[in-house]
């Protein structure tokens, strides 16, 4: 998974923390990104990547969380 994140975070800019353990999920990432696009992109290279290497890995949910400023403008 570092591997595949040091790739994401390459391609994309932006950081990854993780992994963290919720009780609500198996595994969370945080994904900290500069726009939403580069989101998306985020998300394709680590499904990519995952596929690549057949990892029993499938994200099931996103989340997107913004602050205040970026919500209201």
């Amino acid at each position: 998974m570092n591997e595949i994140h040091s790739k994401i975070e390459k391609a994309v800019g932006g950081k990854i923390d993780g992994p963290y353990f919720p009780q609500s999920g198996t595994l969370l990432y945080i994904f900290h990104v500069d726009k939403y696009e580069r989101l998306n992109e985020a998300g394709r290279i680590f499904y990519a990547e995952v596929s690549k290497l057949k990892l029993p890995f499938v994200p099931n949910t996103y989340e997107v969380a913004v602050t205040p400023k970026e919500f209201f403008g």
